[in-house]
């Protein structure tokens, strides 16, 4: 998968765009990590539609990734 990809080759983060009516593929970013940061108006067409901009971070492994803290112990 794309996260295992990333991770291993120890990128600072993924972004991508979305369709905003869908639902569907927003929630399951949303559940892989990703957060909304913007929206890019008239992005796509036929039918015009509002990109959602969602991007994700990735830490070395002495953050918590929710908070960006120190995680226990280091």
């Amino acid at each position: 998968m794309f996260l295992d990809f990333a991770q291993a080759h120890k990128l600072a983060f993924l972004t991508l765009e979305v369709r905003a009516s869908n639902y569907g593929a927003i929630a399951l970013y949303g559940s892989r990590g990703f957060r909304s940061v913007g929206r890019r108006k008239n992005y796509y067409e036929h039918p015009k539609e509002d990109a959602i901009i969602m991007t994700k971070e990735f830490t070395d492994g002495t953050e918590d990734p929710d908070t960006g803290a120190a995680a226990d112990g280091l």
